[in-house]
């Protein structure tokens, strides 16, 4: 069996990962533990050229390691269930939550000082702005989905009175409801044409039917054509004014994914010289 690290073992090796100089000294200000930084600083080739080896090093530095343990034993804190969480969701889902869950494991209440959304799109919520000792509680991580597809790896910095910061993460990758060919429709300018198509395809496995179509201006109406249920359809545009320079913006409503009231719209533009 493998020997298991002392704590003066991995408080030192804690200690020399750290790029500062960090060191301790005694009442006679004599050196009783250094890192590596510590000894780089005053040009020793480690931390033992540094220390004064008194009969006393010792025994100061077993000391030394026991209040540092007992103080980090006793300031507990927040202690968060999950920092990283993978949410699923649909295609045509307007929005997805991610529930982190806390718990104070200390012996003071704790109160949140600020939360640090990494983007516009996330709005969190707490289920409590101060915990008790011993108490649970929940943060909701709202995360806006309107317009994003792809992989999507969102941060949220949590910071409290006790001076703890933690970054919790979202993972999502949120599937494309329907490619449409092409996005951006222009017409001739000198008028030969009437009509425009653009072909909406459903790339998932899953059908996902299109309801209903509108146009933001009377001059290019659009009308919806099914081509396969679900999966396929055209959208068809008909320029019925001679008005100049017209555009317009086209709408297609989704099918609300399963147990959800809402869903995404569809975009494609229009622009008629």
């Amino acid at each position: 069996m493998d020997e298991v690290p002392d704590d003066g073992f991995l408080l030192e090796n804690l200690m020399n990962k750290s790029s500062d100089s960090i060191y301790f000294k005694d009442r006679q200000s004599r050196f009783i533990m250094v890192n590596q930084a510590c000894a780089n600083k005053y040009n020793r080739a480690s931390p033992e050229f540094v220390l004064e080896k008194t009969n006393g090093y010792s025994m100061m530095r077993g000391v030394l390691i026991a209040l540092l343990m007992i103080v980090s034993l006793a300031q507990g804190g927040l202690e968060w269930e999950q920092k990283e969480i993978a949410v699923e969701v649909h295609a045509t889902q307007l929005s997805a939550d991610a529930l982190f869950r806390f718990t104070n494991t200390g012996e003071e209440p704790i109160l949140f000082s600020s939360l640090k959304p990494g983007c516009g799109c996330l709005t969190p919520s707490l289920s409590k702005r101060t915990c008790p000792p011993g108490e649970s509680g929940e943060l909701i991580v709202r995360f806006n989905l309107r317009d994003r597809t792809g992989k999507q790896r969102k941060s949220m910095v949590v910071n409290t009175d006790d001076g703890a910061s933690v970054s919790l993460y979202t993972n999502t990758d949120i599937p494309t409801a329907y490619t449409i060919v092409p996005k951006l429709i222009k017409w001739a300018a000198d008028g030969s044409e009437t009509n425009k198509v653009a072909i909406l395809s459903n790339p998932n496995k899953e059908p996902i039917r299109l309801l209903t179509v509108t146009s933001s201006h009377k001059g290019l109406p659009a009308e919806l054509k099914t081509v396969r249920e679900g999966f396929e359809y055209k959208v068809v545009m008909i320029r019925q004014s001679d008005e100049k320079n017209m555009r317009s913006v086209i709408r297609i409503t989704t099918e609300p994914a399963p147990g959800k009231k809402t869903s995404k719209t569809l975009k494609l533009y229009v622009h008629a010289p």
